[in-house]
């Protein structure tokens, strides 16, 4: 009777949670600047007028929850150290690069989500691809604005936090994830719950994982040397089963182990199922609760675009998870490599960071793109065709 009764109250149990307490893989820290606001203010060069070479001691903040702008700041760059221009960025109250957002919707809204790719501090506001989009769909007779969330040198799971701390606050239609292949880098705002493979069946158990894993101060899959080296080792055995041993191939499989740290990282399985996966769960979850659509669009690095194959293994399984889930899915690798080919210009200023040419090329397809999948949600002009209710 004893045992009939426990198993009873565990059933009971199980069931309020997963009605009360559906599981959640990710929780993310929120930023409160007024508490922050002294340890923001005791920055060296922080909000300073002008700087020669990289914003970042200018406009960067680390927060409790992760990395962030200074939000309400205008920065000159002069000499950009990627460009060699002279660059203005202005930070509006969210902490996003551009004009201030409206308290008072009037128009559908995309908010982009990414690192110094989407940013572009690199180039003039007006430059940028997140801009461009903006301009290409208005000339399409839609009525939006684009809103740029990319943050320089962070992680999906920074661009998670970011989301549920000012991005939805921003009332977007649609949120575009810029993944970027170094995107397994952690954030200390961000903290993953993954109890053993056994006990993921029970919504109960993880709780109770998520809860004692939390009280004994652990921060579940945040990443430390000791993880990167692990997911190299993994990803090493398995480059030394490949059966291509072509010259291109063994050149591009070293390229990728000596960038283990940045790019590299993307080839290793472990690091998409323990980190990269959980997290694009998270941001569908998030953004399907909110009635927001959600999109990705893959950003390669140079080496596979200047490769002699495109070595595509992370946009294979950003893609096949991207298809599981019911998320559009953008490569650009398919396009990158075609224009390197075709010549006519440099397509990168370094490893990643694309020239104002290949942005306004990026600009062109991610439009096709959110026409292609997103145009129900995005509104017409007045004088276009169609309106949306």
């Amino acid at each position: 009777m004893v045992v009939f009764g426990l198993a009873i109250a565990l059933a009971v149990a199980e069931i309020v949670v997963r009605v009360l307490y559906p599981p959640m893989e990710v929780e993310v820290s929120r930023v409160d600047y007024t508490r922050d606001a002294g340890k923001i203010k005791s920055f060296g060069k922080l909000g300073a007028d002008e700087i020669d070479g990289y914003p970042d001691q200018a406009l960067y903040i680390m927060t409790p929850a992760g990395k962030r702008m200074l939000p309400n700041s205008v920065v000159k760059i002069r000499h950009h150290a990627l460009s060699g221009r002279d660059i203005t960025i202005r930070v509006n109250s969210f902490g996003f690069r551009g004009p201030e957002i409206p308290e008072t919707k009037t128009r559908s809204r995309i908010l982009f989500l990414g690192d110094s790719v989407t940013f572009g501090d690199f180039m003039a506001e007006e430059e940028t691809f997140v801009h461009l989009v903006g301009a290409k769909l208005g000339r399409d007779d839609f009525d939006v604005d684009t809103i740029n969330a990319g943050v320089g040198s962070i992680g999906m799971e920074n661009e998670l936090a970011i989301l549920l701390d000012t991005g939805f606050a921003a009332e977007p239609d649609v949120v575009v994830l810029d993944f970027y292949l170094n995107d397994a880098e952690p954030s200390p705002g961000v903290w993953i719950a993954r109890p053993p493979a056994w006990l993921r069946w029970s919504a109960l158990a993880g709780l109770v994982y998520s809860t004692v894993s939390k009280v004994d101060g652990k921060k579940g899959d945040f990443a430390t040397g000791a993880e990167f080296e692990r997911w190299k080792t993994e990803m090493e055995g398995r480059f030394a089963k490949e059966a291509d041993r072509s010259r291109d191939s063994r050149v591009f499989r070293a390229k990728a182990l000596s960038s283990f740290r940045d790019w590299g990282s993307a080839w290793s399985r472990d690091a998409w199922s323990e980190r990269l996966e959980p997290c694009l769960k998270a941001f569908k979850k998030a953004c399907d609760a909110r009635g927001v659509a959600f999109v990705v669009v893959c950003f390669p690095v140079r080496a596979q675009v200047e490769a002699e194959a495109p070595h595509d293994f992370p946009q294979k399984t950003m893609g096949g998870l991207c298809g599981e889930l019911g998320i559009p899915y953008l490569d650009l690798l398919p396009k990158l490599r075609e224009m390197f080919k075709s010549g006519g210009g440099k397509v990168f200023y370094d490893q990643c960071h694309p020239t104002p040419r290949t942005a306004a090329a990026i600009a062109d397809w991610i439009t096709e793109f959110l026409e292609r999948t997103e145009a129900e949600r995005l509104r017409r002009k007045a004088s276009g065709k169609e309106t949306r209710k």
